[in-house]
This record gives structure tokens, C-alpha cells and sequence, in this order.
């Protein structure tokens, strides 16, 4: 097995200039890591973890904390962030905790051996006055997703508020007057802004902002229809639904039809996020598009270089139900 004495050889470098260019380190010449890169590759060389974390007095780990009833696009982020953090010799350490446990996690990991590098925060956590305060006392960076900009860690600005806002304003469109909402938990700074960003939109038709309206979800497919549910139960039912993730809406979607209503017909329902769960239903739903593998690149660079390259999330607002079925029918 070659060892990072045999890459040194190999490319003409000192060991040092090698072990360099195996830690990502930005100080190594272009061409002299060319040529390193080009002998580990030729030698197969594989680093030992455990020799990087002794020397650098790093764990190579980026630790991430999700809420555990996060579906919708929280599993592609983790499975992009794995593979961008994989990329740069990093271990995606991804943890899921209920809401009230949020404080206990990493807090296992005794030891700088063990110790991630940096936590990616969720947006559900993004905000947490006792998480961020925990971990500013521990000097761990954090790279929020969302969030306000100007307290502890990084955070990646996300407007979740303009891409509900046009979601809503796409209904409206259509000539919704009575818009419902299935939204997600308020003690996240993204749910809050989807909802400012639902009666953003209302606000701006001249369209009244009715509490009955709005029904507070819990991430699930369950909470989908029971949102419906309440929703259609109303005196005067909302002819849209906007969910604010794709799961809901399924579930919204699916409880309509058992009812015997048809879709978009009877009930317009529109979700948030793009997900794959949204592949698998009939009719097609419009969703908002959320830019998972551009948000993953900028979390994943923050978190291992400890800094946010400027950037610009540039999300294709919605993916239409016509949209989807062209894609349904081209296979």
C-alpha cells in the first residue's frame, strides 16, 4: 500500500508539500499539485484518517444536525453534501434529533479526534438561540441554511418568503380568490418566511388574509390530509391549497381524491421544494423548484474552507403540473 512518502517520491515534492495537497490546503504552487495529484492517482494512495487528524489536529468531519421528521429535500442535501464533502476528503457526519433533543447533538463526540470540523444547521435550527449559543461557546463554525445573516456562524440567505410569494401569485393567476395554506412548524425562521411570503402575495392582490386559512402542518404525509382535511371543512372552503413541502401535498392531494373531488378542478393543490415524492403522484402537482445541489456546493465550501463564496441562488420558481407530465409522457 503506498504511503504519502511513496507520493513525494513519486511527484518530485517534499512530504510536507505532499501531505499539503492531500489536506486541501490553498498555499501549495498549481503545478506542484498537479503533479501530487497526478502520483496519487498513479499509486492508487488511499490517506490514513487517523495520521491526517493526528497531524493537522483536524477529524475531517462535517457534522450536520436535521430535524428527524425533516423530509421533503433534506435527504438529497444530505446525500449532496456527502458526496461534495467526499469530494474534498470529508466525512458528512449527518445526525437527526426531534426538536427538544437539538441540544444534545455531537454532544457524544468527546475529543478533538472526534470533533466535526463544522455543523451545517438545517433550517429548522438555523435561528436556535441555544444551539447557535452552545456551540459559539464550544468555537465550533457553523454554516446556517437560513436564518438571520449577522449572528453566529455563516449563514446561506435563502428567500423562501419570494418563492411562496410566487407561488401563491401563480394561483392567483389562475383566478384563485380563497387560497389555504397547510404550513410547516413556526419555529423555524424558513417556515415563518413561507407564510409571510403566502400573505405577501394575498396582500398584494387586495385579497383579504383570513387566519382560517392557514393550518399548521407537521412535515408528514398525515399532516397533509388532516390540513385538507380542516381546511375543506370550513363554510367557505379555499378552492387552492398551497402546502408548504411536497409531502404535505401529497397527502393534501391523495385525501382529496378519496373524497371524490377532482384535482385541480374541484381543488387546486400546490407544494414547495421539488421533491421526488412528487414523480409518484397523479395528477401532477406544481411545486416550487428549490435549488438543493447549488445550496448543498455553497454549504459544503463554507463549512470545509470556513467562508461563503459570493453567490446567488437562482432557483426556477416552479416546476407546473403541465410540466411534469411532459416529463411523465417522455419518460
Amino acid at each position: 500500500m503506498a504511503t504519502i512518502r511513496d507520493v513525494a517520491k513519486a511527484a518530485k515534492v517534499s512530504v510536507t508539500t505532499a501531505s499539503r495537497v492531500v489536506n486541501k490546503e490553498p498555499t501549495v504552487r498549481s503545478y506542484l499539485r498537479e503533479r501530487v495529484e497526478t502520483a496519487i492517482l498513479e499509486l492508487n494512495y488511499r490517506p490514513n484518517l487517523a495520521a491526517r487528524r493526528l497531524s493537522s489536529m483536524r477529524s475531517f468531519t462535517i457534522g450536520m444536525i436535521v430535524p428527524r421528521a425533516g423530509i421533503g429535500y433534506i435527504p438529497r442535501l444530505i446525500v449532496e453534501l456527502s458526496w461534495l464533502c467526499r469530494a474534498e476528503g470529508h466525512l458528512l457526519v449527518p445526525e437527526a434529533v426531534e426538536f427538544e433533543d437539538r441540544l444534545t447533538a455531537f454532544s457524544h463526540l468527546d475529543g478533538d479526534a472526534l470533533r466535526p470540523d463544522a455543523i451545517i444547521l438545517a433550517p429548522r435550527f438555523s435561528d436556535d438561540d441555544r444551539l447557535l449559543a452552545r456551540f459559539e461557546a464550544e468555537e465550533i463554525p457553523l454554516v446556517r441554511l437560513g436564518g438571520s445573516p449577522d449572528r453566529y456562524g455563516l449563514s446561506i440567505q435563502i428567500d423562501d418568503r419570494e418563492m411562496a410569494a410566487e407561488m401563491v401569485r401563480h394561483l392567483i393567476a389562475l383566478g384563485h380568490r380563497r387560497i389555504g395554506m397547510i404550513g410547516l412548524p413556526l419555529a423555524g425562521s424558513g417556515a415563518r418566511a413561507r407564510r409571510e411570503g403566502y400573505e405577501q402575495a394575498l396582500r398584494e392582490a387586495g385579497l383579504p388574509c383570513d387566519g382560517q386559512l392557514f393550518v399548521e402542518g407537521s412535515y408528514s404525509y398525515r399532516s397533509g390530509v388532516e390540513g385538507l382535511n380542516r381546511l375543506l371543512a370550513l363554510s367557505c372552503p379555499p378552492t387552492a391549497i398551497f402546502a408548504a413541502n411536497d409531502t404535505m401535498a401529497a397527502g393534501a392531494q391523495a385525501q382529496a381524491l378519496k373524497l371524490g373531488l377532482l384535482v385541480p378542478q374541484d381543488v387546486a393543490i400546490a407544494g414547495f421544494e421539488d421533491s421526488p415524492i412528487l414523480r409518484a403522484t397523479f395528477p401532477a402537482i406544481t411545486s416550487v423548484s428549490f435549488p438543493v445541489a447549488q445550496i448543498a456546493e455553497i454549504a459544503a465550501h463554507a463549512a470545509i474552507h470556513g467562508s461563503l463564496s459570493p453567490f446567488t441562488l437562482d432557483p426556477s420558481l416552479m416546476r407546473t403540473a403541465e410540466q411534469y407530465s411532459a416529463t411523465l409522457a417522455a419518460g
